[in-house]
């Protein structure tokens, strides 16, 4: 009878709110599309504000949603979408979370809550992660996924918050690595100042090779004649996402990131990592060289690794070779790299096998 009166009416969505004095609510939403069966993914998450949690970038993956101690938190565990009958390669958490507030007004109110509440969420995140991972059901999990929304509009310049989620990741670096949390994403409303328009800004940090942390700055734009929203890069140098659409879903792992996994879980380096290792060392270098010296940091060179990849052709002859990562058919990988060093700043040219 119920099922016959809410067609009618065109509900599609049903959604049953409970609650017990001193804890949160619980919310159990039924649809639909599910024959008026629960939909658990939005179990405890208020349906006006799923959207926020940007669920729908996980469509690439067959995901569960898991019980936490936190109901602000909501963890899922995603496994790769694929063909029947085929093994599953890529198994990982997203966690995401809804940081709410009324909007601010000042840099300093504004700055003191996403460094309070910044720091708060992603160590929560991470207990969550770490209680999971304790299961021997998810120990394979691999390149996990940390979402926070902030969704007040603050008064802080995006260059001040790039720099305070590099201190984060410094501080909880061996953590995030230990629990194979490898990628960030952050999504805010930014004002430069009290009085300038609020502008959406997406902060990326992706750490996969673990020797370098490349966190990306940009904006959303709207196509006019779409209406799709688009990903700007907001600095000078075009980030990996430039271009990409605000609501792509998350890739699935690609080839060449299952065999840094592979070469990761037997504790050493994926050869193709190396040149990575290169460059944060010769970044290194540069700044004890510019703190002991007191030089300006201008003088830090913005390329310190210049590299081509070297092999043989069908006559045994060397020759280089630009080359899309992890094409080697053979055990050994040779590179002629430049080196860009405080001792030699216009270069040295050096051969690595």
């Amino acid at each position: 009878w119920y099922q016959r009166r809410v067609r009618e009416h065109n509900i599609r969505r049903v959604t049953f709110l409970t609650f017990k004095k001193g804890s949160y609510p619980f919310f159990y939403t039924f649809r639909h599309r599910l024959h008026w069966a629960e939909d658990s993914i939005y179990r405890h998450l208020e349906p006006a504000l799923a959207f926020q949690l940007e669920i729908h970038r996980l469509k690439n993956f067959n995901i569960r949603l898991l019980q936490t101690n936190n109901h602000i938190l909501h963890m899922y565990y995603g496994t790769a979408k694929s063909s029947s009958g085929s093994t599953v390669t890529d198994s990982r958490f997203f966690v995401r979370s809804i940081i709410r507030h009324a909007n601010f007004f000042t840099k300093e109110a504004s700055f003191d809550y996403m460094e309070r509440e910044g720091e708060k969420y992603l160590q929560e995140s991470l207990n969550e992660l770490e209680v999971a991972m304790s299961n021997p059901e998810y120990r394979k999990s691999d390149c996990n996924h940390i979402f926070l929304n902030f969704v007040p509009c603050m008064v802080i310049h995006p260059m001040i918050v790039k720099e305070k989620v590099k201190q984060f990741i410094e501080r909880y670096g061996k953590r995030l690595w230990k629990l194979r949390v490898l990628q960030a994403e952050l999504k805010m409303k930014l004002r430069e100042t009290a009085e300038s328009p609020e502008q959406s800004f997406r902060f990326f940090v992706n750490t996969e090779s673990g020797y370098s942390i490349d966190t990306n700055i940009y904006t959303a734009v709207e196509d006019p004649n779409s209406g799709i929203s688009y990903l700007s890069s907001f600095e000078e140098v075009q980030g990996p996402m430039h271009g990409i659409a605000v609501n792509a879903p998350y890739l699935t792992r690609d080839f060449l990131q299952q065999k840094r996994c592979s070469a990761q879980l037997m504790e050493t380096t994926y050869v193709y990592d190396f040149p990575d290792m290169f460059r944060e060392a010769c970044k290194t270098c540069w700044s004890l060289h510019v703190k002991q010296n007191g030089l300006p940091r201008s003088v830090i060179p913005k390329e310190f690794v210049r590299f081509t990849e070297l092999v043989l052709d069908n006559h045994d002859n060397l020759i280089e070779i630009h080359r899309v990562p992890g094409q080697n058919d053979t055990g050994m990988i040779a590179w002629k790299m430049t080196l860009f060093v405080p001792e030699y700043p216009d270069g040295r040219d050096v051969i690595v096998i």
